[in-house]
């Protein structure tokens, strides 16, 4: 498994060591974790395919940019959780993902059962492109009823 590290983001630092992620051994089937595919992007244990990222380097970093508020953004919201355990909540929101906005086919808003949110967030909003595994973003939201 190689390393990469991303880019950092306008309120600090998200460099971070894939590795960390990277799947140990085998038979290893623990959320959150990472095997690099070898063409850029990495899959989660969980199935997502983290890809490229224009702006964070890696669409990993993209989701950890909601490790930490970001002033500059009037929305932006923040996991509860260290940047550590984020990828297995994002797992999590996929496996229990159901059927994706009427109006938006790659967006689903996944309620978790508990808070996952600094702002007492309930449920995570999950984007991949529609009709694949390939994640574009992921954060904590209110679920609208």
């Amino acid at each position: 498994i190689r390393n990469w590290t991303g880019g950092a983001s306008r309120t600090g630092s998200l460099k971070m060591d894939l590795q960390f992620f990277a799947s140990q051994g085998t038979g290893n089937t623990r959320l959150g974790k990472l095997s690099y595919n070898y063409d850029g992007t990495w899959t989660s244990s969980g199935g997502l395919v983290y890809g490229f990222d224009r702006k964070f380097g890696n669409r990993v970093n993209h989701v950890l940019a909601h490790t930490e508020p970001n002033l500059t953004k009037a929305n932006h919201t923040v996991f509860n959780v260290d940047k550590t355990k984020v990828l297995e909540i994002v797992d999590e929101a996929w496996m229990k993902k159901r059927q994706p906005l009427v109006n938006d086919p790659g967006t689903y808003i996944v309620p978790m059962e508990r808070i996952v949110g600094t702002n007492s967030e309930t449920a995570v909003r999950l984007v991949v492109k529609p009709g694949t595994n390939k994640i574009i973003t992921a954060y904590p939201v209110v679920p609208q009823n």
